[in-house]
């Protein structure tokens, strides 16, 4: 199956979804009053920010192919794909509401993900059973939930730490050069995503919070395909 290929399509068709989405004309001064990071203006509709909110479930297509990908253990894909998974449902919520709620769990989830592939990476390149992956991923993952419900000021130094030891816990695991290529391939993706991260801010100089083409939404399409190149890295290595 050619993932990122795939969860570049689904991402473009919610794209396509969210342009249609226009129940009622955007609110650009209620967005701008409410100092939410990211641009597209709020809708009156249902969904706050329908682009970001949509482009959002290729998340939740992805963790869903992990989890019924056979070829890797059930522990595994289990813990990868729904938490993978679980960042599209914060993203979403964090997206589709107006209020900070769902951006607290957006920002949750993401650290559950990132928590996910360095204890997956450090299980691999240790040879250690994958009966210890849920307990050393609950050890990982909960003092970084809990620094940041207790100290919010940690949150991105933390997530930036976690980030970095997930991609050099991923480059020890995966020794053969077929694996590396793909490893740098996904470093490659995750890099234009920040860029298009960076750039969708709403403090961003190319931020148009009435456009219905937000770099936001690309930053989730870009995100999506460096998980879909990093998986199979794993997946193959380990086959």
């Amino acid at each position: 199956m050619q993932t990122a290929p795939r969860a570049l399509a689904a991402g473009l068709a919610a794209v396509v979804v969210g342009l249609a989405w226009r129940p009622e004309r955007p609110d650009a001064s209620a967005y701008h009053a409410s100092g939410f990071p990211d641009c597209e203006a709020f809708q009156g509709g249902s969904l706050a920010q329908p682009t970001l909110a949509l482009t959002s479930l290729i998340f939740v297509g992805l963790g869903v192919w992990i989890i019924g990908d056979s070829r890797t253990s059930l522990r595994a894909r289990l813990l990868l794909g729904a938490t993978t998974a679980g960042v599209g449902v914060g993203s979403f919520l964090g997206h589709a509401g107006s209020d900070n709620g769902g951006r607290k769990i957006d920002s949750l989830s993401i650290k559950l993900l990132v928590s996910a592939f360095l204890i997956y990476g450090l299980v691999r390149w240790l040879g250690r059973d994958d009966r210890l992956l849920w307990p050393w991923w609950a050890a990982v993952a909960g003092p970084l939930i809990g620094a940041e419900l207790v100290w919010p000021v940690t949150a991105r130094p933390l997530l930036v730490l976690a980030i970095a030891g997930a991609a050099v816990m991923a480059w020890l695991a995966v020794e053969s050069r077929h694996g590396r290529r793909r490893l740098a391939g996904s470093l490659a993706v995750f890099g234009l995503a920040l860029v298009a991260f960076w750039a969708g801010r709403a403090e961003s100089s190319l931020c148009s919070p009435e456009s219905v083409l937000q770099l936001h939404g690309l930053w989730h399409i870009l995100a999506a395909m460096g998980i879909a190149f990093t998986y199979p890295a794993f997946r193959n290595e380990t086959a």
